[in-house]
């Protein structure tokens, strides 16, 4: 799965104009693969809706996206005190077209990258970034098993501040 940046721009903008015309050519086909979400947590109500597509020749350089096999568009609109902010971020995959499985593993991704600031790390040599995901995965597990009600990065936060927390988190 590899997020499709802004810094991107001819692949980013055909994969955007790959799904207009998608929607308004085949609007069947877009209905039977896309899932909605809805959650409201922590004072936000986030929706999201999951479109994926077969990768196409028609997008510029999909050729050199090797085993690319789907793209996945996610629309996210977070209201936050009744202020809308809309995001739209698209994905190459090589995963099967499993909607609930994508939007599961964008979602980990998602904790990962706002938890650790994964896209400003600077580790990317061997296998550093494998390793470090991976610690971090434990990580975060260890901190949802915890039962205080706080966010991920609160925790995160207690777990650097305070040292019998952070024995109760890693020893249980």
């Amino acid at each position: 799965m590899l997020q499709v940046k802004n810094n991107q721009k001819t692949i980013t903008q055909d994969i955007e104009a790959y799904f207009h015309k998608t929607r308004r050519d085949e609007s069947k086909c877009i209905d039977t693969q896309q899932i909605e979400e809805l959650e409201c947590e922590h004072g936000r109500i986030v929706g999201r809706q999951h479109t994926v597509l077969v990768t196409n020749s028609w997008i510029t350089g999909i050729d050199r996206w090797a085993g690319a096999k789907h793209i996945l568009g996610v629309v996210r609109i977070q209201h936050i005190a009744e202020q809308p902010d809309k995001q739209k971020i698209y994905y190459l995959t090589s995963m099967s077209n499993d909607l609930p499985e994508l939007a599961r593993v964008i979602r980990g991704y998602w904790v990962l990258d706002v938890t650790f600031r994964e896209d400003e790390s600077l580790i990317y040599t061997e296998d550093g970034p494998k390793n470090m995901a991976l610690l971090k995965r434990v990580f975060i597990n260890m901190l949802k098993a915890n039962s205080l009600k706080d966010t991920i990065a609160g925790k995160r936060l207690r777990v650097a501040w305070n040292d019998n927390f952070r024995a109760k988190v890693m020893f249980g």
